[in-house]
């Protein structure tokens, strides 16, 4: 079947509607990683396919504070809050919030001191740092705008402070309450104090209250409990002719609502696990199966591939769906494809924008005219962030994507709510994953043909108006990212073969990336033209001189909290100054999945480079001398 007539097929099938009830039944949960509502969120998911005639499983992982998955992810610890107030007593009453009527109120894996207590509030700037801390805060609360985890070790470990009050400074809207999280171990639990997340308006009223009255007593209290738990994860499967699966995954935990991140992704996943559940029933014949999975965001996932290693070499693709349903309008994000990676490039990300594009071609006609579209969409270089970087990790070598929407106002706050999100969107999106999916799982010869062509077009489209953007940045760069592009993207072309056995269709799949080259070719000496006649300006391209190979040592994405915790303050300040007050990009996660043992440490820095030209030097070294010094890579001989 060509790949339009399945396109049509699952435009047909998908409902937006249904896609946003689903989401709203989900929204209603407090959906923390192994809590009571995540598993009543997981029981809805497990229910709702029982009774859409598929036998789900539930699969239950230890989340005990201690268990390390793939070595290198330390599972959460079970956690629930009953109820919480917070409050400003003396020298005026300040009602500030209470739990459960603003649901990210407590930030998630708080102390529970059910009685409450009153204690002197203390501004401590951002809280990240030893010089922030000029007065004495045992005994206290502090407010903060620093990253709560880093905050509670500075103010609650070190100095004793009774509890943390953190907000965010850079929210587009002041009146949102930030989801925030702190991550203990089982030999933390002890020493974590109360902790709680206000809105930038509250806080700006508290910083005022002080600077007027001098100083400020606030109470705070919450009911909560630590316990031994699970990680949970739902699956279900509708099985092909091979034992060989295209997985569609998304993440069910964030506090409630979550209606975007993540309700929208696990809602539609039901949508789509329905609706394929239907076509199924009128005859459409699948090759390989079809696996959805429900999961708490990595920490799931991670369990999940560490228990079924052997089983995880049958899923040949991955679609990933995490914030997939917002009204663009109301959020101001743009939906994402999530691009080809450097370091495992595969046809996936092109074949998914394609499906993307014809999915919302619908939306241009009106009247046989054709408009401007609706949707703002696009295809994005590589990031990591979420459940496909699990998968796509070159130890499993899966290609993977995701469809995922950013910006979002909303994002991690109280205010994320069903009201934002569009049935349009959702159609569009789940009709997109349906198609690639059923694509995927019903491939032959000619479906390999179409798709070269498809990736091929999309590829040679992405270089096209990267190539405008390179005239910007100098002959050099531009040099350099054509290099790594053309590699990049005729790898991912040529990755299409793995998917047929006959020898004639390789050969083409084979010519057809060689194309690809000659193509890339031809845009360098066009550069190199512009070049000569003093239209693009030179530019120092940035290296960095080390003849070290490394080689990464654990089998999971990087947990850069990991590596901070065990680095010495000064190093660990670096970082966190970097990230949190410069808010600068780091791209730790993908420079750890580049390093291979096979290319020194000079060439993986250039790769990165090329992926991202904002990339620095120093910051690079210090973070490859930070994963050496903790194991996380070693020196090959």
């Amino acid at each position: 079947m060509r790949f339009i007539e399945i396109v049509g097929k699952a435009l047909t099938e998908i409902s937006g509607n249904l896609a946003k009830d689903y989401v709203m039944e989900i929204s209603r949960f407090h959906r923390i990683q192994a809590s009571p509502g995540f598993h009543e969120a997981a029981l809805f998911i497990k229910d709702t396919l029982a009774e859409l005639g598929y036998e789900p499983k539930l699969h239950k992982f230890p989340a005990d504070g201690k268990r390390v998955y793939l070595d290198g992810w330390v599972a959460p610890i079970g956690w629930r809050v009953f109820e919480a107030e917070l409050k400003v007593t003396k020298p005026e009453k300040v009602n500030i919030g209470r739990y459960p009527e603003i649901p990210t109120l407590v930030i998630a894996r708080s102390a529970s001191k059910p009685d409450g207590i009153e204690a002197e509030l203390i501004d401590v700037g951002t809280g990240m740092f030893d010089n922030e801390y000029k007065v004495d805060v045992e005994g206290k609360f502090v407010l903060a705008s620093g990253r709560a985890r880093i905050v509670h070790e500075k103010a609650v470990k070190e100095r004793g402070a009774i509890g943390i009050i953190i907000y965010n400074e850079k929210l587009e809207v002041p009146d949102a309450v930030p989801y925030v999280a702190i991550w203990p171990t089982l030999d933390e639990i002890d020493k974590v104090g109360l902790g709680f997340s206000i809105s930038y308006r509250q806080a700006l009223r508290l910083k005022n209250l002080l600077k007027r009255k001098g100083s400020l007593t606030v109470y705070g209290m919450v009911k909560s409990e630590f316990f031994q738990s699970h990680l949970e994860v739902v699956e279900a499967e509708i099985e092909g002719s091979l034992n060989e699966y295209v997985l569609l995954i998304a993440h069910l935990c964030h506090p409630k609502p979550g209606a975007h991140d993540n309700a929208s992704g696990s809602g539609l996943l039901l949508e789509i696990a329905r609706a394929l559940q239907k076509l199924i029933e009128k005859e459409f014949k699948l090759n390989l199966g079809v696996k959805f999975l429900w999961v708490p965001e990595f920490y799931g996932t991670i369990a999940y591939v560490d228990s079924y290693k052997d089983s995880i070499r049958n899923i040949k693709a991955v679609v990933n769906l995490d914030m997939v349903g917002a009204s663009q309008e109301k959020t101001g994000g743009v939906l994402t494809v999530v691009g080809v990676a450097p370091f495992n490039p595969t046809f996936l990300p092109l074949l998914a924008y394609y499906t993307l594009k014809e999915s919302a071609k619908p939306l241009r006609y009106y009247s046989d005219h054709e408009m401007l579209p609706s949707l703002k969409y696009t295809l994005v270089p590589y990031i990591d962030g979420s459940d496909h970087h699990v998968f796509i990790d070159p130890i499993w070598s899966i290609p993977a994507t995701a469809y995922t929407e950013w910006p979002d106002k909303y994002y991690h706050t109280n205010l994320d709510s069903v009201d934002n999100l569009s049935p349009k969107i959702l159609k569009i999106v789940g009709s997109a994953t349906l198609a690639l999916a059923l694509y995927l799982a019903s491939f032959n010869n000619k479906s390999l043909i179409e798709s070269v062509c498809i990736c091929d077009s999309v590829a040679r489209s992405y270089v096209e108006e990267r190539f405008l953007e390179l005239l910007k940045d100098g002959y050099e760069y531009a040099s350099l990212k054509l290099k790594y592009l053309g590699k990049w993207m005729s790898e991912a072309i040529s990755s299409l073969e793995l998917l047929v056995e006959n020898p004639k269709v390789k050969e083409a799949v084979i010519k057809r990336s060689r194309e690809f080259k000659e193509y890339v070719a031809s845009k360098a000496s066009a550069l190199a033209r512009l070049k000569d006649c003093g239209c693009i300006k030179t530019v120092k391209i940035k290296r960095v001189d080390d003849t070290r190979v490394l080689m990464r040592t654990k089998k999971c994405p990087l947990h850069l909290g990991n590596v901070l915790k065990r680095l010495p303050k000064a190093e660990r300040e670096y970082f966190i100054r970097y990230l949190f007050v410069e808010r600068k990009s780091f791209g730790h996660d993908i420079i750890y999945f580049l390093f291979d043992g096979k290319r020194k440490v000079t060439d993986v820095f250039e790769e990165y480079y090329a992926h991202y030209k904002d990339a620095d030097p120093d910051t690079f070294t210090r973070l490859v001398d930070a994963l050496v010094k903790t194991g996380w890579l070693k020196e090959q001989s």
